[in-house]
């Protein structure tokens, strides 16, 4: 039996982790953390939800708390891993009458909760066969603007909230500051102008490795 275990800290990864997985009929154990919450679900393709059945699209960039703004708990990160790997474990010792659930973790309080989940019969992934973030056609997000240390990063799927932005990286980036239609900051050393269509400039770098890094970190994917 095959299985896919969830590693990644990138949202639109995991969209890609699960469009792979619900179109090959892979099992997968998805995990992500927040601060001191978690939550874990492995996803097993015809037997219960996968991911886009709980988020059928990725929030706008901004609109949520991210590691980054909102800080994490290492033992919260520990106590997903755990559930992770036992879950990983279970599928392929004894798959049969396994029911997907999600669990909720509250590291700080101590709380886990299991939660009821089904498969959404109008999820645009497992249900209408769509994988756009699969087999999307790849395109250049960054390009290093001749001449000008700096890097031109394209957003993605959705325009930013830069109301929200702005508000999540208050106390954390230096020289925030909104304009309209602009977003601009400092942070790690890089000055962000974040426009609404998502298009960003990250002066600082011609590296477009460490431009987009920063992109999806603080401004989202």
């Amino acid at each position: 039996m095959d299985l896919v275990l969830d590693g990644t800290d990138n949202l639109s990864t995991r969209y890609l982790l699960n469009d792979f997985a619900v179109e090959r009929g892979v099992p997968w154990v998805y995990g992500g953390v927040v601060s001191a919450h978690g939550l874990v679900m492995a996803v097993v393709p015809g037997r219960g939800p996968c991911l886009r059945c709980l988020f059928p699209e990725m929030a706008p960039p901004g609109t949520l708390a991210t590691c980054d703004t909102a800080g994490v708990l290492q033992p919260a990160v520990a106590a997903i891993a755990a559930l992770q790997a036992g879950l990983a474990l279970r599928l392929l010792a004894a798959p049969e009458g396994f029911e997907p659930r999600l669990l909720e973790v509250d590291a700080w309080d101590g709380d886990v909760r299991a939660l009821g989940v089904e498969r959404d019969p109008a999820c645009p992934c497992c249900a209408r066969r769509e994988f756009p973030f699969l087999h999307a056609p790849a395109t250049q997000r960054a390009v290093s603007l001749c001449g000008r240390n700096t890097v031109q990063v394209r957003g993605t799927r959705t325009k930013p909230d830069l109301e929200a932005l702005e508000r999540a990286l208050h106390g954390i980036a230096r020289a925030l500051r909104r304009d309209g239609a602009l977003l601009r900051f400092e942070i790690d050393g890089h000055k962000v102008t974040l426009f609404a269509d998502g298009r960003a400039l990250i002066e600082g770098t011609d590296d477009l490795g460490r431009a987009l890094a920063l992109y999806d970190r603080y401004v989202g994917t």
